[in-house]
């Protein structure tokens, strides 16, 4: 057994509730991946730039893009996760821990579920144990969360968590062409910011029950 570290990330994070599982990004998802999208595409080009670059949703370029994502993983830079039902074997979306904050210790946690699983909770359950591995196992000191006022399912899931507003960042994204909106995309360029503390965290009511919950493999694929 072998301890998980920022370094050594695990290759499974898994709630028996849903049940749902965490898995780092892996070339054979990329099917599922561009499935998954294609089903979610009217929600992603709400909020989301790359859902409007047909080019890039495809088989091909996510064999690219994970194969870049898998070795950012493993060297700690970057940690996205594929959800899946491990029943069925489907992708249900992903959530990110990115090293876009200023601190080295803190990262910024991105999310996104396919339409046919939204409404479930399974985007919430993901980010509480992505925030759990976050601040006791990565050892972060915060980890922020932004996203576009206009963005209510966003919203949702941030307030659910239990996220601090800290504010509202004009033109902190990239700004939709003409193109874009005749497309689809809904940005109001007012990026909410919000974050969280190792200790607001174990101060929600869902911290310790999924701490206790979840189930970690480490990096050799053993059960913690």
């Amino acid at each position: 057994m072998a301890d998980v570290t920022p370094e050594r990330p695990p290759t499974l994070i898994r709630d028996p509730e849903g049940p749902l599982e965490l898995r780092p990004p892996l070339v054979q998802h990329a099917p599922a991946l561009v499935e998954a999208i294609q089903e979610s595409l009217r929600e992603l080009k709400g909020f989301m730039p790359w859902a409007h670059w047909e080019e890039n949703n495809t088989v091909e370029a996510q064999y690219t893009r994970l194969a870049g994502q898998l070795a950012a993983y493993w060297r700690g830079e970057d940690y996205l996760y594929h959800l899946f039902d491990p029943d069925q074997e489907r992708l249900l979306g992903c959530v990110g821990l990115h090293r876009r904050a200023l601190n080295a210790l803190a990262v910024e946690v991105g999310y996104w579920v396919r339409t046919s699983a939204a409404g479930r909770g399974v985007c919430t359950r993901a980010v509480q144990a992505a925030l759990v591995v976050a601040f006791e196992h990565f050892e972060f000191v915060r980890v922020q969360c932004g996203f576009d006022i206009a963005n209510e399912a966003s919203a949702r899931v941030n307030a659910k968590v239990g996220f601090r507003i800290e504010g509202d960042l004009r033109n902190y994204g990239p700004a939709g062409t003409a193109a874009m909106r005749a497309d689809g995309w809904r940005s109001q360029d007012l990026n909410r910011m919000t974050s969280m503390s190792p200790e607001e965290a174990r101060a929600q009511a869902w911290y310790a029950p999924t701490l206790a919950r979840i189930e970690l493999r480490d990096w050799l694929g053993e059960a913690l």
